[in-house]
């Protein structure tokens, strides 16, 4: 099957657009939007079914309706973090000149304040999983946990899902 010339003149030009250094950072944030409600999806949609089914009361469209909400806010925030993270990056590498480590911490911190300060179960499991991931985690640069106990308050206050964001992407 022999492709048009115009889709193939398109293609060309697309191609040749993506390969512009100066279009990489507006190009990740939206790839990272993309992978972000991608992943958020995958992650949260079979957990949000087996969890509803097993512990939710109420008619099937309720259930319905609990697994989409519960799928659409996490896909949605990991979306919105990850473009926030991103172009957080990509600005702080901008105006430096370079990239260092600490921009990524940085970033994360910002991100996750802006986007998960939202007092929610979602953005609950989300903190607590990153806090149990960056404590159990094995790291070879750490040779101890960063703090021997934890107690977290009932509810979640942004700034420590920035610190549980900041310190899982910053390694």
């Amino acid at each position: 099957m022999a492709v048009p010339p115009q889709l193939r003149a398109l293609l060309l030009a697309v191609n040749a657009l993506l390969r512009k250094r100066r279009y990489h950072a507006a190009l990740a944030m939206l790839k990272g939007f993309r992978n972000g409600a991608v992943y958020g999806v995958k992650i949260r949609a079979p957990h949000a079914l087996v969890m509803t089914f097993l512990f939710r009361s109420g008619s099937l469209q309720e259930k319905l309706r609990a697994i989409l909400q519960a799928t659409y806010t996490h896909s949605w925030n990991l979306a919105c973090f990850v473009f926030a993270y991103k172009g957080l990056c990509a600005l702080q590498s901008h105006v430096q000149g370079e990239t260092y480590q600490v921009h990524s911490f940085l970033a994360a911190f910002v991100g996750a304040l802006l986007v998960f300060r939202d007092n929610n179960n979602i953005n609950s499991q989300v903190i607590i999983s990153l806090l149990v991931r960056h404590e159990i985690e094995p790291t070879s640069d750490r040779a101890e946990p960063a703090w021997d106990s934890v107690s977290l308050p009932l509810f979640f206050p942004s700034p420590i899902c920035a610190c549980a964001y900041a310190l899982s992407l910053s390694k």
